[in-house]
């Protein structure tokens, strides 16, 4: 646990130069940003039918935190409807108030009694990734999820191949930061580096995957029932609170979000984020 410890407090300090090196491009550029990204996010959680706000994002209106010689501004969006517990949007805006993102992160979880995956990604200045997770399965298939809307999940595959990392076995350091991860990870992982020399297709490759993950998922989830299946529905519940309590364990996010936001670090990732304990929705 110390040498763990060690090896996170190294990758901390390795990481917040790179926030500050490696912004996102000036809206006024061309490219693709963060903020771009947040505003597709939020506008496709408010297209779902039956959709409601979650109070529990009132506690993050106008939250900011100190970062270096500048002020952090977290924006903390998390809905709910009928089928759906959890639908979150998480943004580090840096400096506040000037559409510079260092993270935009979301996730969407769908009620215990629906046969379906979860959508998570994280987009950092530096790199992307996105992935249907399945934490139950002996009772989710997501290709039988995915069903016709696989053939966007796979163009959009091809979108991300030139940016793909390389797995370990091939000198890469694809999954190096999330190997506690490996059993719920799907064939169609989004695991992909911005090149370190400048390339105008990056950012527009980035979101059209976003696009089309978003959208190939909410068709699928959409075309699902609730079910009475007790041994699907107790898989799921026993399924996320078994992969919630790894990331709390040993998530590099984690380790680096307490050191940003303290004792609200239990609000902001388990109550707010992931909604953890929590396993339908109040609409």
């Amino acid at each position: 646990m110390r040498q763990r410890k060690f090896l996170n407090i190294i990758l901390s300090l390795a990481f917040l130069p790179m926030i500050f090196s490696c912004g996102t491009p000036a809206p006024d550029s061309g490219d693709l940003t963060m903020a771009q990204v947040g505003q597709f996010i939020q506008t496709t959680y408010l297209g779902i039918e039956g959709v409601s706000l979650r109070s529990v994002s009132d506690q993050f209106t106008d939250y900011l935190l100190p970062f270096g010689l500048e002020e952090l501004r977290v924006h903390l969006f998390a809905y709910e409807s009928p089928n759906i517990v959890n639908m979150c949007l998480s943004q580090f805006e840096l400096p506040a108030d000037t559409d510079n993102y260092m993270d935009t992160a979301g996730v969407i979880r769908p009620n215990a009694d629906m046969r379906a995956p979860i959508l998570h990604f994280d987009i950092l200045p530096t790199s992307f990734s996105m992935d249907i997770y399945n934490y139950n399965q002996d009772h989710v298939d997501v290709d039988t999820f995915l069903g016709d809307q696989l053939d966007d999940i796979l163009a959009a595959l091809d979108i991300a191949e030139p940016y793909q990392r390389k797995p370990q076995s091939e000198g890469g350091n694809r999954g190096y930061i999330t190997p506690h991860l490996d059993p719920y990870k799907s064939e169609y992982r989004i695991e992909i580096q911005n090149p370190s020399s400048p390339d105008e297709n990056y950012w527009p490759a980035v979101y059209e995957i976003i696009t089309a993950y978003y959208t190939a998922y909410l068709a699928s989830l959409d075309a699902l029932e609730p079910e009475e299946d007790q041994d699907l529905i107790q898989g799921n519940i026993d399924g996320i609170d078994e992969m919630i309590n790894i990331l709390w364990e040993e998530d590099f996010a984690v380790e680096m979000g307490q050191s940003l936001f303290g004792d609200d670090i239990d609000l902001y990732y388990m109550q707010v984020f992931w909604r953890n304990g929590d396993y339908y929705s109040d609409v």
